[in-house]
């Protein structure tokens, strides 16, 4: 949890006036591997995938993770990367920092519980 606050308050995400977000960080590792991901304001197929059905904006943290390990896997393994589903045996964490850089409470969104459960993710820490 203490390497996603760090990221977290690395993320250079600008408040967009009122549909401002802040900012947050998801670490997913096994051990072995670890890989970092963003909220942004980009969207994603995988967002609008585990989202309300016609939402396909800002990328939560969550996804921008699994975004990344995705790519990464399916680029290590030669194969195309819908072929990437689990990640059992991997653990995340996710942080969520206000303006003054203290955390926050950080509990995942409904497409991002989905995702999880999706990727076989079963350990996940949050900031709150």
């Amino acid at each position: 949890l203490k390497l996603a606050i760090q990221e977290a308050l690395k993320n250079p995400i600008k408040p967009r006036g009122r549909n401002s977000i802040s900012r947050f960080a998801a670490v997913l590792s096994d051990g072995k591997q670890t890989f970092i991901g963003l909220n942004s304001y980009k969207s994603h197929p995988l967002q609008a995938r585990y989202g309300k059905e016609d939402y396909s904006g800002p990328i939560h943290a969550e996804l921008g993770v699994l975004i990344r390990a995705i790519r990464s896997r399916a680029k290590e393994a030669g194969v195309h990367y819908s072929d990437i589903t689990d990640f059992k045996g991997y653990r995340m964490a996710v942080a969520r920092v206000l303006k003054d850089g203290s955390p926050a409470n950080a509990r995942p969104c409904r497409a991002c519980s989905e995702a999880l459960r999706a990727f076989n993710i079963t350990e996940v820490e949050w900031t709150i």
